[in-house]
This record gives structure tokens, sequence and C-alpha cells, in this order.
């Protein structure tokens, strides 16, 4: 038993490095990562369940007298026999294996077309949503959070003012999980890099604006400072800068978001043809 939960624990791991690579290769949606560790603790389940009835000296007379399938046969048509007559199938290794084949190959199916059906950031580029949007996609990267203790604050900015621009429903914001899964495969954990090496990063998802910064806190007041990126040649383009309590960072970052929208839908309003 001891081997086998090793060598589950070993192939888990190489499966969400896998999935890790895939979510920032294909730009998926950062639902993928959560979900695949969810079926593979259920997997972990159907491990156990099935090392516990190969190993029952039940099993292996049942097997040998050809009633149940063995270890490694699958017998599809078994499975549907069981199923029909309301019976849980015999529990195999070669079932556990195409199970979690079969439940791993489902969920990165159906987040590919989740991309393709709702528009995600895919290996295509930056895609338009629509008459009334922005043409091109914005990646919100990491701020810097300079100060004791605040460090915490990076990642969650990132995602809370993605998300913020999102719903203002005129632009097409990379998915936070996504920005955060490439950001760590090519800079690592410190959001504090280059200018540059921080805008390869959203090139390298196909979009047209970045947006980085940083939040500056003095007592009880704070300062949320973003910098807009035009990479389509032109640069750092323009600045946003709101204040206020330190103890209400959404109502700071959707102040921003506010104003950053309005930058961004004027910038591509005045690059339209």
């Amino acid at each position: 038993m001891v081997w086998i939960l090793l060598v589950f624990l070993g192939a888990s791991w190489v499966v969400l490095r896998a999935v890790d690579m895939l979510v920032g290769l294909l730009s998926l949606p950062s639902w993928v990562n959560p979900v695949a560790v969810a079926l593979l603790a259920v997997g972990f389940v159907v491990i156990v369940a099935t090392a516990w009835v190969q190993a029952l000296p039940a099993t292996k007379a049942r097997q040998r007298a050809g009633d149940v399938p063995a270890h490694w046969e699958i017998a599809p048509g078994d499975v549907v026999s069981s199923l029909l007559h309301g019976r849980i199938p015999h529990l195999t290794w070669g079932r556990a294996l195409m199970g979690g084949v079969l439940a791993m190959s489902s969920l990165m199916g159906a987040a590919i077309i989740y991309v393709l059906v709702v528009g995600g950031e895919e290996i295509l580029g930056a895609r338009g949503v629509g008459a009334e949007g922005l043409p091109e996609a914005v990646v919100v990267l990491p701020f810097s959070t300079p100060g004791e203790g605040m460090a915490l604050d990076e990642g969650r900015l990132a995602n809370l003012l993605g998300s913020s621009l999102s719903d203002t429903g005129a632009l097409r914001v990379v998915d936070p999980g996504t920005v955060a899964s490439r950001w760590r495969d090519e800079v690592g954990v410190s959001s504090s890099v280059a200018p540059d090496q921080a805008l390869a990063v959203a090139a390298g998802l196909g979009a047209r604006f970045a947006v980085r910064g940083s939040l500056v806190r003095a007592g009880d007041r704070a300062t949320l400072v973003a910098e807009v990126y035009d990479l389509a040649g032109g640069g750092r383009v323009d600045d946003a800068r709101v204040e206020g309590s330190a103890d209400d960072l959404t109502g700071l970052v959707d102040s921003l978001s506010a104003r950053l929208a309005e930058m961004l839908a004027e910038r591509a309003r005045g690059s339209a043809p």
C-alpha cells in the first residue's frame, strides 16, 4: 500500500506541473488548477479503494475464476453492464488509470472550449469583445508594495484590480490566474523587476496594454499608483493615482479601475482606424 501511495503522489506532482505549464502556455482560465487538485483528491480515494479491493483474497479467487476482470483489465462492456444493473463496477488498476486519464482529458478539453467560446487569452492572441468593447486586451501585472508586512498585497492587488477592470464591461482583462502563472514561470515570486522584464510577460500573453504600479502606505493613508503601457510601440502612455484610507483597499482599487478604464478606452478609440 505504501509504494502505491508514493507512486500516486509522484504522479500527482507531475500532473499538477503539467497542468500549470499548460495553463500558462495556452492561457487557460484560473479555475483549471483547483479543479485539477479536486480531481486528484477524488483519484486518491479511488486508488485507496482499488488497492483495498485488489488485496482481498476473495478478489483474487474471483479473478482466477473469471467472475471479475483481472488487475489491469478495463472491460468497458462489463462497466456498462454493471452501471445498467445499478452496481458499482469492479475496481481494477486498469479502470483506475483510465478514469484518471479521462478525467484530466475532460478538464483540459473543457478549459480549451471555455477559452474559445467565452473568450480567454489564447494562443491566437488578443481578441475583440464586440463592437462596443475594446479591441485590445489588458494585463494587470503584480504591484510592488514596499514596506514591512505588505508582501501579501502584491498578488491580491493584481487580482482585485483585474476583476474590477473586468467588471467595467469595457475591457477584456487577461485572467489574473493566467497572469500569475506566467509571472511565476518567467519572473518568480518578486514584483520588483525591471520594466522590460515585466512588460515581456504581458506581451507574451498577447495583450495590447499592461498596467503595473505600486501601493504605498503612510500611517492610516494609502496611495495607489498605476502606470499604463501601450505594448504596440507606445511605451508608457499614462499614469493614474488615487489616495484614501489604508483600510479601504477595495474602494481604492475600484476608484483606480474606473480611471484606468476611461484612459484605456480613450487610448483605444484614438488608435482605431
